[in-house]
């Protein structure tokens, strides 16, 4: 997941993407809303389990929107997602060893450890490995949870 996150082993195309932007090739834009209430407009429910972000970009992709059932949909000023979603103006910058790191995942004679360690792709500061910690002890969420509702007040 850290090699995802840090866009070390994305498909070649998403390094040149050309339909990142915000004029939208689709009807509608689905991902993952980044970011959300740190922009300054709070958002007041647990996103502990993600947060959709959804874009119309035509009459279309309104008419579907506004046919979808039981859902929550609160419409948000678009800044607010471009700084954590850069993909949406941009594409992914391609790591100077992407070859590299590809090549090592698809060596079955590599470990994970290996890996990080000679890539360096997962943060091994004191905050990410409480964070690890807490991951694996199932409090993070909960922990989460308390500060995503600290913040909404």
């Amino acid at each position: 997941m850290a090699a995802f996150d840090k866009a070390s082993i994305f498909r070649e195309s998403c390094y040149d993407c050309r339909f990142n932007g915000l004029s939208r090739a689709g009807d509608i834009t689905i991902a993952d809303f980044w970011g959300l209430g740190t922009q300054g407009l709070k958002f007041r429910y647990d996103v502990t389990k993600g947060v959709s972000l959804v874009l119309i970009n035509t009459d279309k992709g309104r008419e579907v929107v506004d046919k979808l059932g039981d859902c929550f949909i609160q419409e948000r000023p678009l800044k607010e997602a471009i700084p954590l979603n850069h993909n949406l103006v941009g594409s992914s910058v391609l790591p100077d060893n992407r070859e590299d790191i590809i090549s090592a995942f698809n060596n079955p004679a590599n470990s994970l450890t290996a890996i990080n360690a000679k890539y360096n792709i997962e943060n091994t500061d004191i905050k990410s490995r409480i964070r690890n910690e807490l991951i694996k002890t199932g409090a993070f969420w909960f922990i989460k949870s308390i500060i995503n509702k600290l913040r909404s007040l």
